[in-house]
């Protein structure tokens, strides 16, 4: 309504107006750079708070570690424990003072790792070198992929039918009691003593001889053995046809081959499929020789 009636202005209403005016069209450019920097300060302000806001892991202690009864051990030097020797035979890695390193499973055995492996290592080495001794009743001494034998000493049990062959009397049976013993580390050559007895309705033979017999091993077949054995000795041969019994002394020579086979190293079954006792010797009517052929079948034992 003032600007239609300039007659009823008051004085100096123009210059206050121009200058008000002024000052408001100014105040928008204030305004803005107000609120930029509000709004940078808001900023900066907020990232410094969340930064600070932002809450930093907690730092784990490392547990120390217990022994069996509950009281504490000494920690582990980080430097010592990367530097120790790698466990061995599954045991836990150990501390310079024997104690297990920290984090690793304490075994559930009595006594600390290194008195285990101490105790393990000693009675292994003596248990090793007492069976390359040859002591002891494990197997040892294989030849060619053999089973190993369980002992030096073998002994066996045979019986089969003594055929009259050459000069003698009458068709016998047999029955060897066989003993031997291992002469060499490898436990397949063996120094014998098979008492023998042959026997018919009026004759009896005893004979004891002594030999050397070597196994020979067939690596195809584990455990089976061929071998030749060489016996002499004595014979006493007891005569009672006559309705009287008489006594001749003798001598004997006895050639064998024979297989057998090893079960677990410990067990003998075999046969002797060539056994010629040769009995050689001075009766009533002179010098005599009788020869058998015998075939034996056995079972026994390595000890």
């Amino acid at each position: 309504m003032q600007d239609f009636l300039p007659g009823l202005r008051p004085a100096g209403y123009d210059q206050r107006v121009r200058a008000l005016g002024s000052k408001w069209v100014r105040r928008p450019y204030g305004l803005r750079i107000g609120v930029g920097l509000l709004l940078a300060g808001s900023l900066l302000g907020g990232d410094a708070a969340l930064a600070r806001s932002k809450k930093k892991p907690k730092e784990t202690t490392p547990e120390q570690p217990t022994t069996a009864g509950g009281m504490p051990s000494p920690l582990v030097d980080p430097m010592e424990a990367e530097h120790a020797a790698p466990p061995q035979n599954g045991q836990p890695p150990t501390s310079g003072s024997g104690t297990p390193a920290a984090g690793s499973p304490t075994p559930s055995g009595s006594g600390s790792p290194t008195s285990s492996s101490g105790s393990s290592g000693g009675s292994g080495s003596g248990s090793s070198a007492g069976h390359s001794s040859g002591g002891g009743d494990a197997p040892s001494g294989g030849e060619n992929g053999q089973f190993n034998k369980a002992g030096r000493f073998m002994a066996n049990l045979k019986i089969g039918p003594a055929i009259c062959a050459y000069t003698c009397a009458t068709h016998e049976g047999a029955l060897v009691v066989d003993l031997g013993w291992s002469v060499l580390p490898n436990r397949n050559a063996y120094v014998v003593i098979p008492l023998q007895f042959q026997f018919s309705t009026t004759t009896t033979a005893v004979m004891v001889p002594f030999g050397f017999q070597y196994d020979l091993g067939i690596s195809r077949v584990p455990g089976l053995y061929f071998y030749p054995r060489l016996s002499v000795g004595y014979a006493a041969l007891l005569d009672s046809s006559t309705g009287v019994t008489t006594t001749t002394h003798a001598g004997i020579l006895l050639p064998e081959l024979g297989a057998k086979f090893i079960m677990r190293g410990r067990f003998n079954f075999g046969g002797e499929f060539f056994s010629l006792p040769v009995i050689f010797g001075r009766g009533t009517f002179g010098g005599f020789v009788d020869v058998f052929y015998r075939i034996l079948v056995y079972a026994g034992i390595n000890f």
